[in-house]
């Protein structure tokens, strides 16, 4: 009260200054206005409106301010990415640099008309809605078309900085995936428990009614506790890496969330009747417009299942080729592996080669060239009849012949000698040209 703008009696709570001693206020921001005040003298000359009447001038670029995100720099680079000039005040620029491009993630669409794309840290989201189902596909396959070919160029670009951090030989593959968080997979498992099927009702929260589009403060409204969480995946010459969001720097892509060693991971495909496969991602997926599959990896604490998706047909192709492909090329590279075990009592060393097959070498002294480890028994791969084991650190060897059942105790789950055993058998199934 008493200051110059209540004196005049003209100006009220609500009006909107769209111009300052004619100079126009319509697209400037908070800051540009309160400069321009000051620089403006001691006559003032003001254009308002009250904010109901103004509301169209304001509106579109109040959205714009909302939406989106920036980077600080680009991939691997102290660089900000450029901003293309010439754009008006009214327009947004988002850089697409490996975002995630994705559909039914955070939220259910029945009409299949949101496209959904996730900052490359993923804090930050982008919802849009189009007017048709199939206006909403042109747009989702023109950007997953274009973040491809960036996200390849990229790759191209930096593989020689990736490869030498990770200290790997190749990189062959990244990008974006779905992953299954384990809160679903509990629910799942509780509600298989009771005898329940869990339906995509139970699930999945379906996006409101009038929604249009958002940002990361936006995003809670949905109200959906999500099944899918976001991994990006590495494939190097011997693991498949997991991270929550892109590494960013050399430093980030030493801290994966996960790594998966590709000789002990196994490409399942889902089997009907399954219950933490197929029934469980049938239920979560009533309508999906993705393609799933399931890896298994054998560890020292057991079997550990994950199921991903992906946005596209060709992506599951590409995918699965190359953790296919990563398996063989780890055997082959690597070609040797080895395992302390106890074989009747005595302690020894199990080795599986690609050419040699499986041999048992005592560890009671130190081999030397002159003097190579005493080998207590050794089979061709052709020689090998079946094998099984507990779960818990046993397991057996049957191979033909007399005197050829062998049971090893490894101390601690077996499952990665099991899984490496498949490996290398599909390995040199593969090199006899059979499908494996």
């Amino acid at each position: 009260m008493g200051m110059a703008a209540d004196l005049t009696e003209q100006l009220y709570v609500g009006d909107a200054i769209l111009s300052v001693n004619g100079e126009d206020m319509r697209n400037a921001t908070h800051d540009d206005a309160v400069k321009a005040l000051k620089q403006a003298g001691k006559i003032v000359e003001l254009e308002v409106k009250y904010m109901k009447e103004v509301t169209p001038y304001m509106l579109k670029s109040a959205i714009l301010n909302d939406i989106g995100w920036q980077l600080q720099r680009t991939f691997m680079s102290t660089e900000p990415p450029e901003t293309p000039s010439g754009l008006s005040s009214d327009t947004r620029f988002i850089p697409l640099q490996l975002c995630y491009l994705t559909r039914n993630f955070k939220c259910l669409d029945n009409d299949s008309r949101v496209i959904e794309i996730h900052s490359p840290d993923t804090v930050h989201s982008l919802f849009l809605r189009a007017q048709s189902t199939a206006e909403a596909s042109l747009w989702f396959n023109a950007l997953h078309t274009g973040l491809a070919v960036a996200a390849s160029k990229a790759l191209a670009d930096y593989c020689h900085v990736l490869a030498k951090t990770l200290n790997t030989s190749v990189i062959s593959t990244w990008g974006w995936m779905g992953m299954m968080s384990n809160h679903q997979e509990a629910m799942f498992r509780r509600s298989s428990t009771l005898g329940l099927s869990a339906s995509s009702d139970q699930l999945r929260t379906p996006l409101r009614k009038g929604s249009f589009m958002g940002s990361a403060s936006e995003q809670q409204s949905f109200g959906n506790e999500n099944e899918w969480t976001a991994a990006f995946g590495i494939i190097t010459d011997k693991d498949l890496l997991l991270y929550s969001s892109v590494p960013w720097s050399v430093d980030g892509l030493k801290s994966h969330a996960a790594r998966l060693p590709l000789v002990m991971t196994r490409l399942v495909s889902s089997n009907p009747g399954s219950p933490t496969s197929t029934l469980l991602l049938n239920a979560l997926s009533s309508n999906t417009s993705y393609s799933k599959f399931t890896l298994r990896t054998g560890t020292s604490r057991g079997v550990i299942q994950r199921h991903f998706r992906v946005e596209a047909g060709r992506e599951l192709t590409n995918w699965c080729r190359a953790i296919v492909q990563g398996s063989h090329n780890a055997v082959e590279n690597q070609r040797e592996f080895h395992w302390e075990c106890t074989w009747r009592g005595q302690h020894c060393h199990l080795s599986i080669h690609l050419d040699k097959g499986i041999c048992l070498a005592a560890d009671d002294a130190p081999s030397t060239q002159c003097s190579p480890p005493r080998v207590m028994w050794q089979y061709s791969f052709e020689k090998l009849r079946i094998t099984s084991d507990d779960g818990l650190r046993l397991m057996k060897f049957v191979f033909y012949g007399p005197d050829g059942e062998k049971e090893l105790d490894f101390h601690t789950c077996p499952k990665p000698v099991v899984f490496t055993l498949h490996s290398i058998l599909a390995t040199k199934m593969t090199r006899l040209g059979l499908a494996t």
